[in-house]
């Protein structure tokens, strides 16, 4: 566990080098329109991080399947998620280096901030302690990490803000994980979502504030319904 602490430590202290050159060196805080392409060599060098340490300790990662995988639960979320994601993209397609560098660079989050925080530290310990308490601690290191858009130039409400629902959709991934047994499904439903965000391709449709709530109003509705039937399950479930 020692270690997955450090890749952790070193993934924060990429992250928070990465923001600040951004900011202070390139000009381009969090929030501006090219901070995908400017802060892209940063989030390669993560997700080459994240790739290498997994790979090479998979043996002491990769979740048990003694028990068969569960999809239905998270696929009440994910299938629609996944297809305003694929009709989002359909959407935005242009032929220009900016559409390519943000499809590069959503789908990089998704390995690196999902290799990191449900791959490498949710399956460290949830090997250690019970699954619902992994759940919440590894999705508390995953809100911490969105406190480090201060250094981006992100004011301090907004950076709160996201904290919040970063936990709540951390929950919800590390769920899905746990009761999938396959990090794939995080890695698409992450990197899908933060297209839909980012690219704004569906901000002309009328119903995307009440379509937002939903997805995030069903993302506690699924996790509870996945954290309960942990919660039932023998603590060894998982070992």
């Amino acid at each position: 566990m020692k270690k997955n602490y450090t890749i952790l430590s070193l993934y924060y202290i990429l992250m928070a080098l990465g923001l600040f050159v951004c900011k202070h060196f390139l000009n381009t805080p969090y929030d501006s329109s090219n901070f995908s392409e400017k802060f892209l060599p940063f989030m390669i060098l993560l997700s080459l991080l994240v790739l290498s340490y997994g790979l090479k300790n998979k043996d002491q990662l990769v979740l048990s399947k003694s028990k068969s995988p569960s999809y239905l639960l998270s696929a009440l979320i994910f299938v629609p998620v996944a297809g305003f994601g694929v009709y989002s993209i359909i959407k935005g397609f242009s032929l220009n280096l900016a559409f390519f560098i943000l499809i590069v660079d959503t789908a990089l989050i998704g390995i690196a901030e999902e290799g990191m925080f449900r791959g490498i530290v949710l399956g460290g310990l949830v090997r250690k302690i019970h699954p619902v308490l992994a759940i919440l601690i590894s999705s508390f290191f995953f809100s911490l990490l969105h406190i480090l858009n201060i250094l981006g130039g992100l004011p301090f409400s907004e950076v709160t803000n996201q904290m919040l629902s970063t936990f709540i959709m951390g929950v919800f991934l590390a769920s899905m994980y746990l009761d999938t047994k396959n990090i794939i499904f995080p890695i698409i439903f992450h990197s899908l979502w933060d297209y839909i965000l980012l690219s704004e391709s569906l901000a002309d449709i009328s119903f995307l504030p009440l379509l937002l709530i939903g997805i995030n109003v069903g993302e506690i509705i699924v996790s509870l319904l996945i954290i309960i039937k942990l919660m039932k399950a023998s603590k060894q479930f998982y070992i």
